[in-house]
């Protein structure tokens, strides 16, 4: 109850907005940010589209014909989708929960 105004206030939560995607540039500074990428392997990404170690080697336990879809996938998306499965079986293969991938969007968008 509002003393002042003697109603009834029903206190909501706050819906937090979280972006449906990012571009290849905020991923990039997002993961060397995090430490997930090195600042050498977000340049190669940047400038030639090259995957990093750390990717790689989850690309590396794909079948060969999904490797090739990964590898083209990473090299020439300009952006970054928030449910796009490889996205989502990199963030997994991490550890990271839906909620954390959502606040990295949140974070990185802003990049």
């Amino acid at each position: 109850i509002d003393v002042q105004s003697d109603k009834v206030v029903v206190n909501r939560p706050v819906e937090v907005y979280t972006p449906q995607e990012i571009t290849r540039r905020q991923l990039l500074l997002g993961l060397l940010a995090q430490n997930f990428i090195t600042s050498q392997e977000a340049i190669a990404a940047a400038q030639t589209g090259a995957v990093p170690a750390s990717i790689q080697s989850i690309f590396n336990t794909l079948s060969a014909a999904d490797q090739v879809t990964a590898t083209i996938t990473w090299a020439s998306a300009s952006k970054i989708l928030r449910n796009d499965a490889l996205l989502i079986m990199l963030a997994t293969s991490q550890g990271l929960t839906s909620d954390q991938i959502d606040q990295y969007f949140r974070e990185w968008s802003v990049l």
